[in-house]
């Protein structure tokens, strides 16, 4: 009966892993394109890029009350829901968007679907986890994502560097294997913790204020380099989306490898040393990133800046870390997953308004200014780190 059990876990987990692979395609769609997307149809400028941060995250601020609301229908369900929700967004993008008001809409829909996929897919992945192995089940779910990220952006760089497809034929396109994706996730036979609930579940607790903390600071991190890092290498040295796609391919391939490495790092040293860490190494790419451009010529400068890209791509990976140290501080299971989604929306809070505040700056006193508040951000980020105590119980 065991095997049985144990047979049904693993096909299971291969649909969960198969949908990750899809969705990774899904993810770069977007973020492999997004940026040359509004340079190329919109022209708009740094303050402008920073603005649209706002409505671009609003989903994010919103997810705690969105899954405390549907999480009745079971995390599986809500993780197949959402990428399909995200695939409607790319659809209109690519088709419904002739204008900017319109490409607002589409992008807060795709927003919503990514923000929901993003809270659920760790708490279902610790799902297939043992106690003494969370680090590298996460770290194999990054994994997988990586591989997905290479088959986007071959197709990113193959379709619109070789071919010249349009982002329209892109986004179409990404619609309907997000629908891959999606069915691939409803085909899991496991159970979730959430399913059979029907009651609406709001946690804020004392005890999770540095889980909090952490995540409101990895908002600013996240947004600052997540939109000014490609920004800068597109308004300063005209990189293109293939060029961009290339760099993500780099970073995918690498992680593929280097992704479970880290998940097992985590598991060893522990969240504290790892966290301590990506602090550090957030610092020096902040470094980087502000004196290239000042210091260096074009062709020195364009290699720096796409390590660092590269570097920063694969360091997202560490913030399982603080879901692994969350899962071991939980004074209940039912915790996991609205703590989560507590997280991301109080990253959001932040994320939100820091591009805003950070287009002005960049464009009032220069881009290298956006850079060095990312580097303090980190040393607050390396100290709050330094404070994480887990009491085996």
């Amino acid at each position: 009966m065991s095997e049985v059990l144990a047979q049904k876990r693993i096909s299971s987990f291969s649909f969960f892993i198969s949908g990750l692979f899809f969705a990774g395609i899904i993810s770069t769609a977007l973020q492999g394109t997004f940026h040359n997307y509004l340079n190329d149809i919109f022209g708009i400028g740094a303050e402008a890029r920073g603005a649209l941060e706002f409505p671009r995250e609003l989903p994010g601020l919103l997810t705690t009350f969105i899954i405390s609301a549907i999480i009745f229908v079971g995390e599986v369900n809500i993780l197949g829901i959402s990428i399909m929700i995200a695939g409607l967004g790319l659809l209109g993008l690519g088709v419904l968007s002739p204008t900017y008001t319109s490409m607002i809409m589409f992008m807060i829909l795709w927003s919503l679907g990514s923000h929901l996929h993003m809270t659920i897919i760790e708490p279902v992945a610790l799902g297939y986890a043992e106690e003494r192995n969370r680090g590298h089940v996460l770290g194999k779910m990054n994994s997988m994502r990586s591989m997905g990220i290479i088959a986007g952006t071959l197709l990113i760089w193959i379709f619109m560097g070789k071919f010249h497809a349009t982002y329209k034929t892109l986004y179409i396109g990404a619609f309907f294997i997000s629908i891959i994706a999606g069915i691939l996730y409803l085909m899991q036979k496991k159970k979730t913790r959430s399913n059979g609930q029907s009651r609406f579940k709001f946690v804020l607790k004392k005890k999770y204020s540095r889980f909090y903390f952490l995540a409101a600071l990895f908002g600013v991190r996240k947004q600052l380099f997540l939109v000014f890092g490609p920004w800068l290498l597109i308004k300063m040295y005209d990189r293109k989306a293939a060029d961009l796609a290339q760099l993500l391919l780099i970073a995918a391939v690498i992680g593929v490898f280097l992704k479970p490495y880290l998940g097992k790092l985590i598991d060893k040293f522990g969240e504290r040393k790892i966290l301590i860490a990506d602090s550090i190494f957030i610092i020096i790419l902040s470094a980087l990133y502000a004196a290239s451009p000042r210091f260096l010529s074009p062709a020195a400068a364009i290699p720096v800046l796409s390590a660092c890209f590269i570097l920063d791509e694969l360091l997202f990976s560490l913030r399982t870390a603080r879901t692994t140290y969350l899962s071991k501080i939980l004074e209940e299971q039912e915790d996991l997953t609205p703590t989560l989604a507590m997280g991301i929306s109080i990253e959001h809070v932040i994320s939100m308004t820091a591009p805003l505040g950070a287009g002005i700056i960049w464009a009032v006193y220069g881009y290298y200014w956006v850079f060095a508040i990312a580097a303090v951000v980190a040393v607050f980020s390396g100290l709050a780190a330094s404070g994480i105590v887990i009491r085996n119980s």
